[in-house]
Protein backbone atom coordinates (compact mmCIF):
# COMPACT_ATOMS: atom_id res chain seq x y z
CA UNK A 1 0.00 0.00 0.00
CA UNK A 2 1.45 3.56 -0.87
CA UNK A 3 -0.44 5.45 1.85
CA UNK A 4 1.48 4.27 5.40
CA UNK A 5 -1.28 5.48 7.62
CA UNK A 6 -3.90 3.51 5.32
CA UNK A 7 -1.43 0.17 5.53
CA UNK A 8 -1.24 1.06 9.35
CA UNK A 9 -5.10 1.35 9.62
CA UNK A 10 -5.15 -2.26 7.85
CA UNK A 11 -2.91 -4.05 9.65
CA UNK A 12 -4.55 -2.73 12.92
CA UNK A 13 -7.61 -4.75 11.85
CA UNK A 14 -6.19 -7.79 10.45
CA UNK A 15 -4.60 -8.29 13.83
CA UNK A 16 -8.04 -8.07 15.14
CA UNK A 17 -9.19 -10.37 12.79
CA UNK A 18 -6.66 -13.26 12.44
CA UNK A 19 -9.71 -15.90 11.61
CA UNK A 20 -9.07 -14.16 7.78
CA UNK A 21 -5.64 -15.83 6.93
CA UNK A 22 -7.10 -18.78 6.86
CA UNK A 23 -9.33 -19.39 3.74
CA UNK A 24 -11.68 -22.00 5.28
CA UNK A 25 -12.48 -18.96 8.03
CA UNK A 26 -12.38 -15.99 5.10
CA UNK A 27 -15.40 -17.82 3.47
CA UNK A 28 -18.52 -16.01 3.36
CA UNK A 29 -16.75 -13.32 5.23
CA UNK A 30 -16.41 -10.12 2.81
CA UNK A 31 -19.85 -8.21 3.41
CA UNK A 32 -18.88 -8.77 7.75
CA UNK A 33 -15.56 -7.89 7.38
CA UNK A 34 -15.77 -5.61 4.47
CA UNK A 35 -18.28 -3.40 6.83
CA UNK A 36 -16.38 -3.47 9.71
CA UNK A 37 -13.02 -2.25 7.76
CA UNK A 38 -15.17 0.57 6.68
CA UNK A 39 -16.09 1.71 9.74
CA UNK A 40 -12.73 1.76 11.17
CA UNK A 41 -11.70 3.34 8.19
CA UNK A 42 -14.08 6.13 8.57
CA UNK A 43 -13.93 6.58 12.40
CA UNK A 44 -10.12 7.58 11.21
CA UNK A 45 -11.11 10.23 9.01
CA UNK A 46 -10.80 8.32 5.85
CA UNK A 47 -13.47 7.59 2.84
CA UNK A 48 -14.51 4.09 2.27
CA UNK A 49 -17.26 2.60 0.74
CA UNK A 50 -17.93 -1.02 -0.46
CA UNK A 51 -17.57 -1.79 -4.13
CA UNK A 52 -18.37 -5.31 -4.65
CA UNK A 53 -17.26 -7.38 -7.89
CA UNK A 54 -18.43 -10.13 -9.56
CA UNK A 55 -16.72 -13.28 -12.07
CA UNK A 56 -13.45 -14.56 -12.19
CA UNK A 57 -10.96 -13.61 -14.68
CA UNK A 58 -9.34 -17.01 -14.32
CA UNK A 59 -10.21 -20.38 -12.86
CA UNK A 60 -9.93 -20.18 -8.62
CA UNK A 61 -8.38 -22.34 -6.60
CA UNK A 62 -10.65 -23.61 -4.25
CA UNK A 63 -7.98 -24.98 -1.14
CA UNK A 64 -10.36 -25.86 0.71
CA UNK A 65 -13.29 -25.02 -1.77
CA UNK A 66 -15.05 -21.91 -1.07
CA UNK A 67 -17.64 -20.26 -2.72
CA UNK A 68 -18.97 -20.37 -6.55
CA UNK A 69 -17.14 -19.01 -8.92
CA UNK A 70 -20.24 -16.46 -9.54
CA UNK A 71 -20.21 -15.51 -6.35
CA UNK A 72 -20.52 -11.40 -5.75
CA UNK A 73 -17.81 -10.31 -3.55
CA UNK A 74 -17.00 -7.08 -1.47
CA UNK A 75 -14.13 -4.95 -0.85
CA UNK A 76 -13.31 -1.67 0.44
CA UNK A 77 -12.74 1.52 -1.87
CA UNK A 78 -10.57 3.87 0.02
CA UNK A 79 -10.45 7.37 -1.49
CA UNK A 80 -12.68 6.81 -4.27
CA UNK A 81 -9.69 4.82 -5.95
CA UNK A 82 -7.51 2.02 -4.08
CA UNK A 83 -9.30 -1.00 -3.26
CA UNK A 84 -8.25 -3.13 -0.13
CA UNK A 85 -9.56 -6.87 -0.33
CA UNK A 86 -9.19 -8.91 3.39
CA UNK A 87 -11.21 -11.68 2.17
CA UNK A 88 -9.26 -13.29 -1.22
CA UNK A 89 -7.95 -15.70 0.57
CA UNK A 90 -11.49 -17.92 0.16
CA UNK A 91 -11.08 -17.93 -3.71
CA UNK A 92 -7.67 -18.24 -3.62
CA UNK A 93 -5.57 -19.26 -0.60
CA UNK A 94 -2.11 -18.04 -1.27
CA UNK A 95 -3.56 -14.46 -2.00
CA UNK A 96 -1.89 -11.58 -0.51
CA UNK A 97 -3.06 -10.09 2.78
CA UNK A 98 -4.89 -7.75 2.19
CA UNK A 99 -4.94 -7.88 -1.79
CA UNK A 100 -4.95 -4.39 -2.66
CA UNK A 101 -5.54 -2.81 -6.02
CA UNK A 102 -4.21 0.50 -6.67
CA UNK A 103 -7.12 1.15 -8.86
CA UNK A 104 -10.62 -0.09 -9.43
CA UNK A 105 -9.78 -1.18 -12.96
CA UNK A 106 -6.60 -2.82 -11.65
CA UNK A 107 -8.89 -5.19 -9.96
CA UNK A 108 -9.18 -6.52 -13.75
CA UNK A 109 -6.28 -9.05 -12.93
CA UNK A 110 -9.08 -10.95 -10.59
CA UNK A 111 -12.51 -10.03 -11.43
CA UNK A 112 -14.43 -9.29 -14.70
CA UNK A 113 -16.67 -6.71 -13.40
CA UNK A 114 -17.63 -4.40 -10.83
CA UNK A 115 -20.09 -2.21 -9.02
CA UNK A 116 -20.13 0.88 -6.77
CA UNK A 117 -23.52 0.54 -5.52
CA UNK A 118 -22.99 -0.86 -2.10
CA UNK A 119 -26.44 -2.13 -2.13
CA UNK A 120 -26.24 -4.02 -5.67
CA UNK A 121 -29.00 -2.22 -6.86
CA UNK A 122 -26.93 -0.84 -9.90
CA UNK A 123 -25.43 -2.22 -12.81
CA UNK A 124 -21.81 -4.35 -13.02
CA UNK A 125 -19.53 -2.21 -15.21
CA UNK A 126 -17.26 -4.64 -16.97
CA UNK A 127 -13.25 -4.37 -15.82
CA UNK A 128 -10.66 -4.99 -18.50
CA UNK A 129 -8.00 -7.49 -18.18
CA UNK A 130 -4.65 -5.64 -16.51
CA UNK A 131 -3.02 -3.44 -19.51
Amino acid sequence: MVDPELAASVEAFLRKHPKLENPDRAENQCVIATGQLIDELREAGRAAEKIWFRGHRAPVTFDPPGPGVNAEHAAVLVDGELVVDVTRRQYESGAALPTVYLTVADAGRHWLAYQRDAERRGHYEPLGPPG
